[in-house]
């Protein structure tokens, strides 16, 4: 058994004091790492966005937030993110990785790229369902599988974002539907706690350590909540747990 924390969509400015619809995301990212004990997880995946414009200082100040986090942190980029710049920063922080596939006590994970540059919707790229598809053949029939992406393929109901799912969703579904080793796949994007299934696969996003989307309004948004999503893996599926922090 073994435990994943699941942070997403921080969007930090170019400043400490940078603020973003109201908030201070690098003051929000400083309370969400410290609800975290490195002792209690594996590792944790952050799932894109983690800076509002792909600004440098941006990238800069997120390690500085992190500098305490001795456990190995992965990593894929969001539609608000620089991915060079992204990886440049970051890759120099030894614990910070930008795999594709990583092995884990029976599960498989796979990191798989949605962000179509210039753009909020995102796309999987033919190349990338490629690889998903050839790597899926070469993973043993006992391996349980999830697939790590920053955009959502279904309706989540939100309706800011439901507007800027994977666009090729079909396209992608159909490699993931044919492999019941997959079990789950996990995202952010959303700004919030979402839990689902679509037939064999259970669907999990993260909320946001900034502010979550309003289910009901689109131009709504809601500053009071932050969080971050757990999981409990082991040889029989696994479990979810958002933990919600209240700030003001």
């Amino acid at each position: 058994m073994f435990k994943i924390a699941h942070i997403s969509d921080i969007h930090l400015p170019a400043s400490k004091q940078g603020e973003l619809r109201g908030v201070y995301p690098y003051s929000r990212l400083e309370k969400i790492i410290q609800q975290i004990d490195p002792k209690n997880y594996q590792a944790i995946f952050f799932t894109g966005d983690i800076a509002q414009g792909g600004n440098l200082n941006a990238y800069q100040l997120f390690c500085d937030a992190m500098k305490k986090i001795e456990i190995p942190c992965y990593f894929i980029g969001g539609n608000h993110d620089d991915e060079v710049m992204m990886k440049n920063v970051l890759s120099t922080h030894q614990n910070f990785h930008f795999e594709k596939i990583i092995n884990i006590d029976g599960w498989t994970f796979i990191f798989i790229d949605s962000v179509k540059k210039g753009s909020i919707e995102g796309y999987v790229s033919e190349e990338e369902i490629n690889f998903l598809k050839q790597l899926l053949k070469t993973i043993k029939p006992k391996q349980q599988i999830a697939i790590v992406v920053h955009h959502h393929l279904f309706p989540v109901g939100v309706p800011a974002v439901d507007k800027y799912p994977i666009t090729n969703a079909k396209e992608v579904w159909k490699v993931i539907r044919a492999y019941d080793q997959i079990k789950l796949i996990v995202y952010g994007h959303v700004h919030e706690s979402y839990s689902g299934r679509k037939e064999h696969v259970s669907l999990e996003s993260a909320p946001s350590t900034s502010f979550q989307f309003n289910h009901k309004f689109e131009d709504h948004h809601d500053r009071t909540l932050i969080g971050f999503k757990e999981y409990t893996f082991d040889a029989d599926g696994y479990l979810a747990a958002t933990h919600w922090l209240a700030v003001h």
